[in-house]
């Protein structure tokens, strides 16, 4: 029985004797974790964790204030951190799926990792159309919207169009019109640098288009098509049908004598 009881003493001992062991080993563990470079970046330091109590009155260092619990010091940043957690004194770190809203502020805002141009992000991930906007059912992301279509353009904002290369913005509109360099003076540009005359003009260079007179205008200047008008001293010639030949008295006095 002496025995027994002994051994019972002895396998105690040597029970508790483990346990010291393994809590020393744990706490080491965790100072070490604690006091590692890499977790000081990310943890507040912990000499600032523990309160100076005096009595049942607790104060924290500079920049920290009692947690509620009373057992702890917490960081305190001035206004708060909106999505997201006071990391160390006056510094916030977002919860995940948040960005900071610029590198000067402590505000996080949802992230959308894809973007959400033409639309807001509402939540992480989440990116909701502006007005005048449509979803694209190919990408997700949100299109300028154009009632009116685009023609030799596209939509870039709403009911804003942008020409293409070779295009410009007709007059008081925002549909694109073909563009010739130098103008098409008394043609059309029907095309990017192709004028094409109207009808009773010709082309006399490649965006310059002037009147036709057939036949051709003598002794005047054709001003448009098939109207001609007589150089001075020059009056037209009754006899022509056509009135495009210009005489001169001279010009009688010679039909007269023949």
């Amino acid at each position: 029985m002496r025995r027994l009881l002994i051994f019972v003493l002895v396998m105690a001992k040597s029970f508790a004797d483990d346990k010291s062991l393994q809590f020393k080993k744990e706490s080491n563990d965790m100072d070490n974790s604690i006091n590692s470079e890499r977790t000081k970046q990310h943890f507040w330091p912990v000499s600032n964790f523990w309160p100076a109590c005096q009595g049942k009155k607790c104060t924290c260092k500079p920049g920290y204030k009692v947690h509620e619990s009373g057992k702890l010091c917490e960081p305190i940043c001035r206004g708060g951190c909106e999505n997201g957690y006071c990391h160390y004194p006056g510094i916030c770190e977002c919860y995940d799926g948040y960005v900071k809203e610029s590198p000067i502020s402590n505000a996080c805002v949802a992230n959308c990792s894809q973007g959400c141009r033409g639309g807001n992000c509402v939540a992480p991930e989440v990116c909701v159309c502006k007005p005048g906007y449509v979803r694209s059912p190919l990408t997700l992301e949100c299109l300028p919207l154009c009632e009116q279509r685009c023609v030799n353009g596209f939509c870039y904002e709403p009911n804003r169009c942008r020409c293409n290369p070779g295009y410009k913005k007709a007059e008081e509109s925002e549909q694109c019109v073909p563009k010739c360099t130098g103008g098409c003076k008394n043609g059309v540009c029907t095309l990017p640098e192709n004028c094409l005359c109207k009808q009773g003009y010709k082309k006399v260079s490649a965006n310059i288009c002037m009147p036709n007179c057939s036949p051709p205008c003598e002794n005047g200047t054709c001003i448009a098509p098939n109207k001609c008008v007589c150089r001075k001293s020059y009056f037209k010639d009754p006899r022509i049908i056509t009135k495009n030949v210009c005489i001169n008295n001279w010009n009688i006095r010679i039909f007269r004598n023949d």
